[in-house]
C-alpha cells in the first residue's frame, strides 16, 4: 500500500504531469483532442500542490510556501481563462505581505510560548545584521531555537556547542540579499521550511543514524543564499 506521503512526492507528482503532456501532445498529434483547450488548466497543479502544504497533506504545515504557491496557481489559471488581465508581476509585493505576515505570526507564537517563564539570553539566538556581518556562537545548555535575520549582510550561527531543551526546536530566518551559514552538531536533524525566491539553500550536514535532536528552519529568503554544515 502506498502511503500519503508516497502520493504526494515531487518525483510522483512530476512522472504524472510528464505522463499526462506525453499523452496530450499525442492526441493533439493525432487530432484526436485539441491540447491546447486543455493545457491551460495546468495551473490547478500549482493550486492543489499548495493546498496540500496548506493542509499539511504528506508532512509539516508549510503556511507560507502554500499559500504562495497556491495564489499563484490560480492568478495563472485566472489568466488562461480570461478572467483577469493585469501580469502577474503587478502582484509581486504580496510576497512581502505573505512573508511580514508570517514572521508576525511566528513572532507573536513565540512571545506566548516564553511568557510566564523567562528564558535566559544564552538559551535563545536572536541575531540580526543591516548591510554587515555578525557571528553568534551559542553553548548553552537550553537551547530552545530563536531567529535570523540578515539585510544585504551575513550572520554566522555556531549551535555546535548548545544542547537542546527538546527533542524538536525552531530557527526563523529572514534572508534579502545576504546569507546564513549555520552549524550544527553531529547528532542534529536539520529539516529545511524555507521559501526561497531566486535564492539557495545548501544542506552539508553528515547526520548520524541516532540523531537525537530535530532542528526546523523556516523562513524567507530572497535572493540570498542558507549553508547548514557540521
Amino acid at each position: 500500500m502506498v502511503d500519503a506521503r508516497t502520493r504526494i512526492s515531487a518525483q510522483l507528482l512530476v512522472g504524472c504531469i510528464v505522463i499526462v503532456l506525453g499523452v496530450l501532445f499525442t492526441l493533439d498529434n493525432l487530432n484526436i483532442l485539441q491540447s491546447g483547450s486543455v493545457l491551460r488548466w495546468w495551473p490547478l497543479a500549482l493550486v492543489l500542490v499548495g493546498g496540500s502544504r496548506l493542509a499539511g497533506l504528506g508532512g509539516r504545515q508549510q503556511t507560507v510556501s502554500g499559500a504562495v504557491m497556491a495564489g499563484i496557481g490560480m492568478r495563472l489559471l485566472l489568466s488562461n481563462l480570461h478572467v483577469i488581465r493585469f501580469g502577474i508581476w503587478d502582484l509581486w509585493p504580496l510576497v512581502l505581505v505573505a512573508g511580514g505576515a508570517s514572521l508576525v505570526a511566528r513572532g507573536m507564537q513565540g512571545r506566548r510560548q516564553t511568557s510566564g517563564s523567562p528564558l535566559d539570553s544564552d538559551d535563545r539566538v536572536q541575531a540580526f545584521v543591516i548591510m554587515g556581518g555578525v557571528v553568534r556562537k551559542m553553548n548553552s545548555g537550553h537551547f530552545v531555537g530563536g531567529e535570523a535575520t540578515a539585510f544585504m549582510g551575513g550572520v554566522e550561527l555556531d549551535l555546535r556547542g548548545a544542547r537542546a531543551a527538546t527533542d524538536t526546536l525552531v530557527l526563523d530566518v529572514l534572508v534579502w540579499w545576504g546569507g546564513v551559514e549555520l552549524k550544527v552538531p553531529p547528532d542534529w536533524k536539520v529539516t529545511s521550511e524555507v521559501v526561497p525566491i531566486m535564492a539557495g539553500i545548501e544542506d552539508k550536514t553528515k547526520v548520524q543514524l541516532d540523531a537525537k535532536t530535530h532542528l526546523i528552519v523556516r523562513g524567507l529568503v530572497v535572493m540570498g543564499g542558507i549553508e547548514v554544515g557540521n
